[in-house]
């Protein structure tokens, strides 16, 4: 199947340890921010959420819905849980051609070129690791998706 560009943000594939459905949880955003579905998020020293951002170091989680910025507003945003070993899949950035060696161990990071997140193969960041390709995804094309899992997490529970 050839591979189209249509990003879609991060999605929950598998939990880590067994099967059934993704938990989510509830946090608010912090003040008007937009938010895209599937999109990487981190937490803030005052106990809201944001988006990541490349340089992010640790993620928290990925956002379940997308928020609308409203000014001095701080949202209700449902999210899944940035857990160790929880694995998700994204498409890689536009221009990067994938193959098996790719697919399978190294290390990714994010970028946002615009409403959604995508993965970037050995990004110095690293907060993601591949462990394979989409069964659609086709190796050596442009813009395949990846499954990932979260290599750096700050994700403790939420209190």
């Amino acid at each position: 199947m050839a591979n189209i560009n249509n990003p879609f943000g991060f999605r929950p594939v598998k939990m880590a340890g067994g099967a059934g459905a993704f938990p989510t949880e509830t946090l608010k955003t912090t003040s008007a921010v937009t938010i895209y579905e599937g999109a990487p998020l981190v937490k803030k020293a005052d106990g809201t959420i944001t988006n990541a951002s490349a340089a992010s170091t640790a993620l928290f989680g990925f956002a379940a819905h997308g928020v609308t910025a409203v000014t001095g507003t701080r949202q209700d945003i449902a999210f899944y849980p940035a857990r160790l070993g929880d694995v998700f899949e994204a498409q890689v950035q536009t221009g990067s051609n994938v193959n098996l060696t790719e697919a399978v161990g190294r290390v990714a990071g994010i970028s946002i070129p615009s409403t959604y997140a995508v993965l970037v193969i050995g990004a110095t960041t690293s907060v993601l690791q591949t462990v394979g390709i989409h069964p659609n995804s086709t190796i050596d094309l442009s813009c395949p998706i990846l499954r990932v899992v979260v290599s750096k997490s700050s994700y403790l529970g939420v209190p």
